[in-house]
């Protein structure tokens, strides 16, 4: 029992620190997940023999390679080639530097955010009639398409 309550102690802790940073994580879609493992294997990166950080995919890199790569990353993916796994969020936290995580987790929703946007105007699209490009004009043109191509306003 008593480790039970040291856990969610440390749990509890961790929320309250980083409490506005979890809605954000939350809101973003990322994943909790575990801290990364430890072990003595060849960076991915900068192939020295170090300790690496073990990430869920199952790839490590040393400590300074995974901050150079998320200081420098627009998401918190794997950096091993073809994986693109994203990290957990206890991952993210562990392994990029408070700046850097902070930017990789704004990112993530406003990506999302687009994403949602991107839905709702595909829902709405009408590929037969498309607004005026030109500046202040709210018609609409109907397109056909054919052999011969016209577009007539629909006002």
């Amino acid at each position: 029992m008593p480790a039970r309550r040291r856990r969610q102690a440390r749990q509890s802790a961790s929320k309250n620190r980083h409490g506005e940073a979890d809605d954000a994580a939350a809101a973003a879609g990322f994943d909790v997940g575990q801290p990364p493992k430890f072990g003595t294997r060849t960076c991915g990166i900068c192939l020295e023999p170090v300790e690496v950080r073990i990430v869920s995919c199952g790839h490590g890199f040393c400590a300074t390679c995974w901050q150079s790569f998320l200081q420098a990353s627009l998401h918190a993916g794997c950096p091993h080639p073809g994986c693109g796994r994203l990290l957990g969020l206890a991952e993210l936290r562990c392994l990029a530097s408070g700046p850097a995580c902070a930017r990789i987790l704004k990112l993530a929703g406003v990506r999302r955010t687009n994403l949602q946007l991107a839905r709702e105007m595909r829902a709405r699209w009408r590929p037969a009639t498309r607004p005026c490009c030109g500046p202040g004009c709210r018609a609409r043109l109907r397109w056909r398409l054919g052999l011969l191509r016209s577009a007539s306003i629909l006002a």
